[in-house]
């Protein structure tokens, strides 16, 4: 449903975009809670999922910066190709979101690798409070 109402917001009247916009979210609400529901039930998309799910802070925390930084870089032709299509506006989001994960956690490993970075680490005495409790 969702992609028939993206389908047809390129054809419809500019008056009714709008409309048909606002369907396609509202289907695209159950669709985004199904879709993983179902995903699960495979085991190797089940496992890349734990893989991500226990590695959320450093998504949340660097996806506002991965984010920002794909705003300022300049169009490139065959993507902007790409998302005028149908199929392909369809998939951006998800395209979109699987890069900023990737980055994200990329991101967090080459800061991990710095010696004494604190970034991502409790603070001392936190940790130490936490052991003793």
């Amino acid at each position: 449903m969702f992609l028939a109402f993206v389908g047809l917001a390129t054809v419809v009247p500019q008056g009714l975009v709008l409309p048909v916009v606002l369907l396609s979210s509202l289907v695209a609400v159950p669709a985004a809670i199904a879709v993983p529901f179902e995903a699960c039930r495979i085991a190797w998309l089940a496992r890349l999922g734990a893989y991500v799910g226990v590695r959320t802070l450093p998504i949340y925390l660097l996806h506002p910066l991965v984010l920002c930084s794909v705003a300022f870089l300049p169009g490139v032709p065959a993507v902007e190709r790409l998302v005028s299509t149908v199929p392909g506006d369809a998939l951006y989001p998800l395209g979109l979101t699987v890069a900023v994960i990737v980055v994200s956690l990329a991101i967090h490993e080459l800061l991990r690798a710095i010696p004494a970075n604190p970034l991502f680490r409790l603070p001392a005495g936190l940790a130490r409070s936490l052991t003793t409790a």
